[in-house]
């Protein structure tokens, strides 16, 4: 599997609205995309298909509990990983 990263995931969305970021984390690499927290391992990125309300905060939370490096949602959140919001 060819490996991608975060800057990669960026390139590639439709429309990026604005993303949030730690230390410059373009270059940390994308092991895998899930779209169901409880598949979500350690590198993975996470697609929250849900609308971000309390359920879908509660998701954002498990996903990155179990190894999720980044999070693409419909709106900004507050987390301690990248968050793209488009």
């Amino acid at each position: 599997m060819q490996e991608v990263t975060l800057r990669d995931v960026l390139a590639s969305l439709d429309s990026v609205l604005s993303w949030s970021y730690l230390d410059r984390p373009e270059d940390m690499a994308i092991r895998g995309i899930g779209t169901t927290p409880k598949k979500i391992k350690k590198m993975f990125l996470y697609v929250c298909k849900r609308p971000i309300n309390e359920r879908g905060v509660d998701l954002v939370k498990v996903a990155i509990r179990n190894g999720a490096v980044a999070i693409v949602t419909d709106r900004p959140i507050d987390a301690r990983v990248p968050v793209i919001y488009c």
